[in-house]
């Protein structure tokens, strides 16, 4: 009997989906993208409906609903950093990286896998701090470049020296900007190494991994839902305990509605986007 059991880590294997990032980066950013573009969108619509409605309440006091064409355009184009537009819900941003990241790390899987490029890949990782404490690059960058040394250090055991001080001069460089975020980059990397090999089973894990099938559409509905039960409960409670058990409620309507986002919007976008997804062309001998 098969058992449900989360892992904090599966291992790394070659899989065809690797290969087809070193063969095809920007086709594997496209297949990703048609994976998340759907409940994405459907999310800006949510977001931005949910906005108009909250200004038309009486005693509303938030920041006027977007009305600019172009400015939803930059959010579908994920071109919201080229501009000077801001996201219309402040989680969106980690999407752009996304993208890029995906584009990115195709172009560069062979260095950031190959053992024998380390004296490269420390280069590499030297020049791109250089750049963000130059002002260059965000400093989030630098938080891909944390997972990557994770990544490579449980492949090869004896980097660990140098993962070490990848990870701490990456963080330091971080922190130079925003000692916030350099923790929470370091305390995710040490949970990711040191907790590889841990496995949850039972009702615990179980929770775990349904709580992780609804991660995603969790992540983008949270702000503009969770932010609205919020917001209008605090007409109504005072003190604390109020405030507090608001939250819980906040957080649980918003698990409720992140599980009918996905199967609604999320489940069937995936179900699409498997009919349509590009693969590497085969060919014969």
């Amino acid at each position: 009997m098969n058992k449900r059991v989360c892992r904090f880590s599966r291992g790394v294997t070659w899989s065809p989906c690797l290969r087809l990032y070193l063969a095809h980066p920007f086709a594997s950013a496209r297949n990703v993208q048609a994976l998340h573009e759907p409940p994405y969108l459907v999310s800006i619509m949510l977001t931005v409906g949910l906005w108009h409605i909250s200004a038309m309440v009486p005693n509303f006091t938030g920041a006027a609903p977007p009305v600019d064409l172009w400015q939803g355009v930059a959010h579908i184009a994920y071109l919201i950093p080229m501009t000077s537009y801001s996201w219309y819900q402040p989680v969106y941003w980690t999407l752009a990286y996304e993208f890029a990241f995906y584009i990115s790390i195709g172009l560069a899987f062979p260095l950031i896998c190959a053992a024998e490029r380390r004296f490269r890949w420390f280069i590499v990782v030297a020049l791109a701090i250089g750049i963000v404490l130059a002002g260059l690059l965000s400093p989030h960058i630098l938080l891909f470049v944390i997972g990557i040394a994770v990544f490579r250090v449980t492949r090869e055991p004896s980097e660990n020296v140098l993962a070490l001080l990848i990870v701490v001069g990456a963080a330091a460089a971080i922190a130079f900007f925003d000692r916030q975020i350099a923790t929470v980059g370091l305390a995710a990397a040490a949970t990711m190494y040191f907790c590889r090999r841990v496995e949850i089973g039972g009702f615990l894990g179980s929770s775990l991994l349904w709580l992780d099938s609804i991660s995603y559409s969790f992540y983008l509905t949270h702000v503009p839902i969770g932010g609205r039960v919020a917001n209008l409960g605090r007409r109504w409670i005072e003190g604390t305990d109020q405030h507090f058990a608001l939250s819980v409620f906040a957080v649980v309507v918003c698990i409720a509605f992140a599980y009918g986002f996905v199967r609604l919007v999320e489940q069937p976008a995936i179900q699409k986007a498997r009919k349509y997804r590009m693969t590497p062309a085969i060919t014969g001998s």
